[in-house]
């Protein structure tokens, strides 16, 4: 008897801890829409408040040991859901051991120097959630070889892709539609426009 009720006791803390891992939203087509939660005692990436309801990831050192790091779209923080919208400035720069990196649909900007110098990076896939790239973002990931940039983004800073000289850059926008900063793509493989 104790042991089958020590069973349905851990069965429904089980049950309580997938619970409170995931949680349903309503997706664009209407269906029901499964996000992972990420309580920040079980990861690495470090989150500072934005809003109410936002964080961005934050620049921390230990990044560097990392050669694939996913970003969640959400984290609990003292029991509290925040949904992540930014990577700040530096986040991942000088990450010298990271290849590869998936960023949640929720991020709308990409800081200051946020990739810079992530020399062995070798693809990146911006979601449409992003407005933003800032200056230096990518500087000197020599090792990109393309990059879609998605008709979300409106703005591209200062030397975002400076000395990425293997990438081939395909951007869903026209240049009319897109601030491009001084220098943006010096020395990029290529630079493709769609709606031009």
């Amino acid at each position: 008897m104790a042991k089958k009720l020590l069973a349905s006791v851990m069965a429904f803390a089980l049950c309580l801890f997938v619970s409170a891992a995931d949680m349903v939203v309503k997706g664009k087509n209407g269906e029901d829409q499964k996000i992972n939660v990420v309580d920040t005692s079980e990861t690495f990436l470090r989150f500072e408040f934005v809003s109410d309801s936002t964080v961005e990831v934050t620049k921390e050192s230990s990044y560097r040991n990392h050669d694939s790091i996913t970003i969640p779209e959400k984290v609990r923080i003292g029991g509290n859901v925040y949904t992540v919208t930014s990577i700040g400035e530096w986040a991942f720069s000088r990450c010298s051991s990271l290849t590869s990196i998936k960023i949640p649909e929720g991020v709308t900007s990409i800081g200051k120097q946020a990739f810079s110098e992530c020399e062995k990076l070798t693809s990146i896939k911006i979601p449409e959630g992003v407005k933003s790239i800032g200056d230096h973002a990518f500087e000197g990931c020599y090792n990109l070889t393309s990059i879609n940039i998605p008709k979300s983004v409106t703005n591209i800073g200062d030397l975002a892709f400076y000395g990425c000289s293997y990438l081939d850059i395909v951007i869903d926008n026209s240049k009319k539609k897109v601030e491009i900063g001084w220098d943006a793509f010096k020395n990029c493989k290529s630079v493709k426009w769609l709606k031009d």
